[in-house]
């Protein structure tokens, strides 16, 4: 009877441990490295508008750079260029991603964008808000991105 329990035990903890060891190799490789496609929109009525992210995520690093229409910068450029820099680390599916976002400068525009946003269980869509904020007022608004296939 002993010698049952035991071999129970065993086949219970030998269980457990394989799972837990499957959870963390998941954990372990991912990544958010890659290039996204996205889109960002307006507390208001205007149209939203689509960007595209590569993010370098590997080796304890996170950074990236957004390309996206030009929608509110002066004419002579067509698209505007932001550099991301990740505030949050150790991303994991069902966590929070955050991230600033920094125009160049590129038409003009070089102001900073709050990110934060739900990284989705399969780990392959970000959504959440974007904040601006500056010493005179603040702007807010909704985005999504996917993995680009």
């Amino acid at each position: 009877m002993t010698h049952t329990i035991t071999l129970r035990a065993f086949a219970i903890a030998t269980g457990f441990a394989a799972c837990l060891a499957a959870a963390m190799a998941q954990a372990q490789s991912f990544s958010l490295n890659g290039n996204w496609s996205g889109r960002y929109v307006y507390g208001d009525n205007r149209t939203a508008v689509e960007f595209t992210l590569e993010l370098d995520a590997r080796d304890n690093r996170c950074l990236g750079r957004i390309q996206e229409p030009n929608t509110f910068g002066e004419k002579s450029a067509s698209h505007l260029f932001a550099n991301v820099a990740c505030l949050s680390s150790g991303v994991r599916p069902g966590r929070e991603f955050r991230f600033i976002k920094q125009y160049d400068g590129t038409g003009g525009v070089s102001h900073a964008v709050q990110y934060s946003g739900v990284v989705s269980q399969d780990g392959n869509t970000v959504a959440g808000n974007w904040l601006i904020l500056s010493s005179t007022s603040w702007s807010t608004g909704q985005f999504s991105m996917s993995r680009a296939r």
